[in-house]
This record gives structure tokens, sequence and C-alpha cells, in this order.
């Protein structure tokens, strides 16, 4: 009976429906998490936070996994509702169904471009049947790209929505630091916006922002910051790349390709290497054209892929789900340039040529992110 009622409900909706999209990717997605079995990197936070005798206990555990809390905590509260670890992947579910209805709802982009972004590799697999905390960041950088026209009048939405991307996941971190950068720039350098903001906002509301954001940070850093008898503690003192590598600079920016194309060059092959490199740079180019009459966006995309990246090069090469987020970068940016007039100054400051902002607007349209990292995205033509 009930699957009639959800068969001639679905039925009714128009194609073009928001629901429509949201409805076919819950149930699908459902069906998917039911009939995945969970990997030890998904099972060993739930093992955490049962066998941890008290609050004290789950942080000192918590501090050797390398992971902020946020995602420990949420099991904490899911535990009381259910002790079975199922109930980690519903939540889990439910994360990504909130994250891709704000993007439908609130994002810029064409009904082609979310349908295929909705059934991309990131958002439907990475982000969706692998119960992780990474599901996190993509749920708060869109809470982000939603809120950011609040700023007018208060930072507030903004820092709680930094602090919680910031406590989800390292790379959360990488990315709430490099947004709170990109804040801070556009309050400094923007007079105009500035002199709106203490206009309209409450007479707290600056140093309150601040607190937030700060004691989100610091919470961060102290807890994924491993102990010093941790098997972890020797890799952040030697397992850091300091010198001058050529190949292993390649294959850090495959992990870019990668999270565009989802295509991982060899590394032993340095053809494979330096192709994908020299695409990676087309790509990133382009991109940094497009966004160059809107230097904020601009700004943020820079900072952010060079923040990630060097934590790549230097530290970690890490896999889909780490490299997931340079996707997610190039999503936010374009996102929040929809937010913003375009801009001569960095194109005079560079001396970009008119002819070639036309040509990179074409070439970009070709390669969009419609398919979410599973190939170059055709969406002009679509």
């Amino acid at each position: 009976m009930l699957n009639q009622k959800l068969i001639k409900y679905t039925s009714r909706l128009s194609f073009h429906s928001p629901w429509f999209l949201i409805i076919i990717f819950s149930v699908l997605g459902l069906i998917g998490i039911l009939n995945h079995s969970m990997w030890r990197d998904e099972l060993n936070p739930w093992l955490i936070v049962r066998d941890s005798e008290s609050f004290g206990d789950l942080i000192t555990n918590i501090r050797y996994e390398g992971h902020p809390i946020l995602w420990y905590f949420s099991l904490v509260l899911l535990r009381k509702i259910v002790d079975n670890p199922i109930i980690m992947q519903i939540f889990h579910l439910a994360i990504t169904v909130s994250s891709i209805t704000i993007f439908y709802l609130y994002s810029p982009f064409s009904y082609k471009q979310k349908f295929l972004f909705y059934f991309g590799f990131f958002p439907f697999y990475e982000y969706l049947l692998t119960s992780r905390n990474y599901a996190f960041s993509m749920l708060f950088i869109f809470g982000f790209c939603t809120f950011f026209s609040s700023r007018k009048r208060t930072y507030t939405y903004l820092a709680i929505v930094l602090g919680l991307l910031a406590n989800s996941n390292a790379y959360g971190l990488f990315v709430a630091f490099s947004l709170s950068l990109t804040l801070l720039a556009e309050f400094c350098f923007d007079s105009e916006h500035r002199h709106q903001y203490f206009s309209q906002s409450q007479k707290f509301d600056l140093f309150l922002s601040i607190v937030i954001t700060t004691f989100s940070f610091v919470l961060s850093i102290y807890i994924i910051t491993p102990p010093t008898d941790s098997y972890l503690y020797g890799g952040l003192n030697n397992g850091w790349v300091i010198q001058l590598d050529i190949r292993h600079l390649l294959v850090s920016m495959g992990r870019i390709f990668g999270s565009y194309l989802l295509i991982i060059p060899a590394h032993k092959k340095l053809l494979d290497l330096i192709v994908c490199a020299l695409i990676t740079l087309f790509f990133v180019i382009l991109t940094l054209i497009k966004l160059s009459k809107k230097p904020v966006p601009f700004f943020f995309y820079i900072i952010s892929n060079c923040i990630i990246f060097a934590f790549t090069y230097l530290r970690f090469l890490g896999g889909s789900r780490h490299y997931g987020h340079f996707y997610l970068i190039f999503i936010t940016a374009l996102w929040l340039g929809s937010y913003y007039q375009e801009s001569q100054v960095l194109l005079n400051k560079l001396s970009i040529r008119p002819n070639s902002i036309t040509f990179v607007h074409q070439w970009h349209h070709i390669y969009r992110f419609d398919a979410n990292s599973l190939c170059p995205v055709w969406g002009r033509y679509l």
C-alpha cells in the first residue's frame, strides 16, 4: 500500500520538479546503503563511540584518529536512539539528501547541470554510500553558499557554518579557513560592503562571529593534532616532503585532475603524469580567467586550491574522498560568483584582453562540472 502511494505521488510530479529528483535520489540512495557492506573505516568511529566509557575517554580516543569531533558527537546521539550502526548509514543518507536539496533549491546552476551533478561519483557514491565524516563537507559548504548573502547584515550565520565545517574533517578545516580568508579579504578591501555591513549589523555581531570562528578552528586543530604517543605523530614529524620532487609534484597535480575527471594518472608513467598535469593547468587557468571578473571568488579559488594542494604535496596524497574537495572548491567558486557583478579590476591589472575572455567562456562551458567528475562536461551541447 505504501509503495503504491509513493509511486502514485511520484508519477504526478513534473520531471523538472526539484522533488522529483530528490525523491529518486533518496530512494536509490537508500537502496544503495542498505546493500553496502560497511568498511573498517566506516565502522571504526562507531566502535570508538561504543567503547568509550566517558566523555573524557571519548575525546582522548578521538585525538588518535586525526579527525575533528563533529562526526563522533553525532554518533553519540545516534546511539542513544538506536544501538545499531545502520542508523549511521541512514543519518549519512539524510546528510547527503539535505546537501543536494540545498544545492537544487539555492544554487545558480541549470536544471541539467543539477541533474548530472546529483548522479555523479562524489554526491552519489563517495559522499553518500560510504558513511564517513566527509559528507559534512558538502552539506556545510553548500550551506555557506546559501547563507552567503546574509554577510551584508550579519556574519554570525556564516561563522556557525564555518565552525561546523572546520570540525567535520581536516579538508573541511582547510576549506573553512579559505572561506574565512575570503570573507576577511572582502571586508578589508571592499569599502562599500564594509559600510553597508556596519549600517545594518548588530553591535556585537562582528566580535561574536570572530569568537565563534576562532574557537571552532582552535578546537578542530587541537583535536586533529595527534598525541606524542600516536603512530600518526611520527608521520607529522617525518612524513613531510620538503624537497622539490618533480614526479611527486606531478602526482599531486594528478589529484586535481582526478577530482575533475575521476582519472588518476599512473605514478610510474611519467608521460601520463605530464599530460594530466598540462590538462589540469589548462582547466585551472580557464577557471581563473572565467572568475577574473569576480575578484572575491577568484581569490577563494586560488587560496583554497593552494592550501589543499600544498597539503597534498607536502604531506598526504589522499583518496577520492579527500581530493574530491578540489571539485567542491570549483563548484563553490562558481556559486559564489553568482552573487557578484562583473568587475574590470583584475582584468586591468592582469592586462587580459576581452577576446581572451570570450574564448574562455566558450571553452569553459565545454568542461564544466555538470557530470560531476565522471567526464568533462559537454553541458553547452545538452
